[in-house]
């Protein structure tokens, strides 16, 4: 089995992710970089020193499988995945909430499912969550974001617990508002 890489990094296309990815760069780890753009994601990681760009749609179970399977084994995984639509009570939308919950909390289930395996059977690796503040609290308009984003935070406690005294440390992060394209949507 091949030395794993130091990060893969779910979501590296813009925002948050792109930001880890050049800074993890800078610091000389290995990459792996996932989303769902393959043209822009094969820029970034061409920009980078030592990055492998794997396409994947954290909705399909399929392009997962494949990709966690391009990516091998890594000793990081940060899931920075953030989809967003604004929602409000008054103008529910059934699908718009499950799109949000899909790729927000489930695609991480998914991801996890193909990298926590290979962790547990070498005792060792990291798993950052990135959240959010909407799931501490309702939010205007953030219906099916901050309950995505409150799954998100409840597994990675989850996960912490249940791998207590393993050599594989949880963390999730709740950053507050970042200047990107989905926060630019608010009304607030």
């Amino acid at each position: 089995m091949p030395d794993p890489r130091d990060w893969w990094i779910v979501g590296a296309s813009e925002g948050l992710g792109r930001a880890l990815a050049s800074r993890l760069d800078a610091d000389r780890a290995s990459l792996v970089l996932s989303a769902r753009n393959a043209e822009r994601l094969a820029g970034i990681a061409g920009g980078l020193r030592d990055a492998l760009a794997v396409p994947m749609d954290v909705t399909d179970q399929a392009s997962v499988m494949q990709a966690v399977e391009a990516a091998g084994p890594v000793e990081g995984f940060i899931y920075c995945v953030g989809q967003y639509e604004p929602m409000s009570a008054r103008d529910w939308d059934t699908e718009s909430a499950i799109a949000m919950t899909e790729a927000n909390y489930i695609g991480a289930l998914r991801v996890l499912g193909g990298v926590l395996p290979t962790m547990r059977a070498r005792d060792s690796g990291r798993i950052v969550l990135v959240g959010s503040i909407a799931g501490y609290r309702g939010l205007p308009g953030a219906i099916g974001y901050g309950a995505s984003k409150a799954a998100l935070m409840h597994l990675a406690e989850n996960l912490r617990f249940d791998l207590r005294g393993t050599g594989i440390r949880v963390q999730i992060v709740n950053p507050g508002f970042i200047d990107t394209r989905l926060t630019r949507k608010n009304a607030f």
